[in-house]
């Protein structure tokens, strides 16, 4: 087994995870409805939220603890989930292909399934080692409000879920509703998330 600077979950030998990744600034429900369809239509052993350290795309980002413990406190009604800060102790910049690839190097037994909102699936192609990536791991695509699931050329192989829509929350617009004073009640997230943001003065 090599040895990497963080551990995974102790996960039964060839248990079938999946990973939902993302930046989670801040988690919402949105995000919550996808992890609890996660693991009712793919038959999940575990769940494991990975928050981004970084992200390629966005300038700006909360600070990666406060959106761990977000993290924590809003997937936590969900069973068999965990919360992992793998991307904090791997290089920056990091791909969602270094984390697929830190986690085989610990544990190559398991059967890891990518979770993705029918959102980003237009932009796959143009993701770091997208092909590559493609052949490390399966993929499920749920359905997301205005996002079509037209599958790219890699993702062929992806199982789709589109019985129903998951909303389309914007990140954006929740951040901006967030940084209103006073701190109104937020509908988009869990409370505890929204008493977590005004503990801590996030969004301001």
């Amino acid at each position: 087994m090599k040895h990497m600077p963080f551990s995974l979950p102790s996960a039964k030998h060839g248990a079938r995870v999946g990973f939902f990744g993302g930046s989670f600034d801040p988690p919402h429900l949105g995000h919550m409805m996808l992890g609890l369809s996660f693991l009712s239509l793919e038959l999940l052993d575990e769940l494991w939220i990975v928050p981004c350290n970084d992200h390629a795309f966005k300038k700006t980002i909360c600070a990666f603890h406060d959106r761990m413990a977000m993290c924590k406190l809003a997937f936590s009604q969900l069973q068999n989930t965990k919360v992992l800060d793998i991307e904090h102790h791997l290089p920056s910049p990091n791909y969602t292909i270094n984390t697929i690839k830190a986690i085989n190097a610990i544990r190559p037994d398991l059967t890891i399934i990518i979770g993705l909102g029918s959102d980003l699936i237009k932009s796959f192609d143009s993701w770091h080692q997208a092909s590559s990536l493609a052949s490390l791991a399966q993929f499920a695509i749920f359905a997301r409000e205005h996002y079509p699931c037209d599958l790219p050329s890699m993702l062929n192989h992806a199982r789709v879920h589109d019985g129903y829509i998951l909303p389309d929350t914007s990140s954006t617009a929740l951040r901006e509703s967030l940084s209103l004073e006073p701190k109104e009640k937020c509908s988009l997230v869990d409370r505890r998330v929204q008493h977590y943001i005004n503990e801590h003065n996030l969004y301001s």
